[in-house]
């Protein structure tokens, strides 16, 4: 990876990290520990001259939606992270990412991974990178063994079973092996900053089971 793609990687990199130190976290430790552990990590790679390994570019049908999200920054707390986001897409892969997705969520959803240890950025103790949902689209029930999960929703709305919408700046945490489904309104897309951490293990080699 050129010097010149890498540093777009890291500038998204650097807005997660200042999210995870500047967010408030509420009254949940758990929410707090699992923020510093995110930044601890991110601070650690940023300091680094980690392995960076060339992605190829790759859209899924989903992407099509990504102009009307770019195209909506109006300002707030994760606009710096949206304008980011919008310099590195374009050299993202996007994957579906497991054998057995749902054929009606082909056309609906797919992530892409900028930081981990398959990612274009290494790190072995976090996982990181955005996940894009089409309008109307629900990703049913599953869980993810031993990996503490959380998700910035950097545009759009979307909703974790029923537990109310999750806007632009707001933080959802998923703890280890809980059951969770993420919808979407049919007004617009979403576009979420996930972050993983867990034993090297884990990461290494998740395992996600739909319920």
């Amino acid at each position: 990876m050129s010097f010149a793609r890498r540093d777009l990687f890291f500038a998204f990199l650097r807005e997660l990290l200042r999210f995870h130190r500047e967010a408030p976290a509420g009254g949940s430790e758990p929410v707090r520990d699992h923020m510093r552990a995110v930044a601890r990590e991110l601070e650690s790679v940023l300091r680094s001259d980690p392995a960076h390994h060339p992605p190829e570019p790759r859209a899924k049908p989903v992407c099509r939606h990504l102009p009307r999200l770019l195209e909506c920054d109006h300002g707030g707390p994760t606009a710096d992270a949206l304008r980011a986001f919008g310099r590195l897409a374009p050299l993202l892969r996007w994957r579906w990412g497991y054998a057995d997705t749902p054929e009606h969520l082909k056309p609906a959803f797919a992530y892409a991974e900028v930081l981990g240890p398959h990612g274009p950025v290494a790190a072995e103790h976090m996982v990181a990178g955005v996940v894009l949902l089409a309008p109307d689209t629900l990703y049913p029930d599953h869980f993810h063994q031993g990996i503490t999960e959380s998700y910035i929703c950097l545009g759009g709305a979307v909703s974790r079973n029923d537990d109310g919408a999750c806007a632009p700046g707001s933080l959802l945490f998923i703890p280890p092996d809980m059951v969770h489904r993420l919808a979407t309104g049919p007004e617009a897309p979403c576009l979420l900053a996930y972050a993983w951490t867990g034993p090297p293990q884990d990461l290494a080699s998740p395992r996600m089971a739909f319920a």
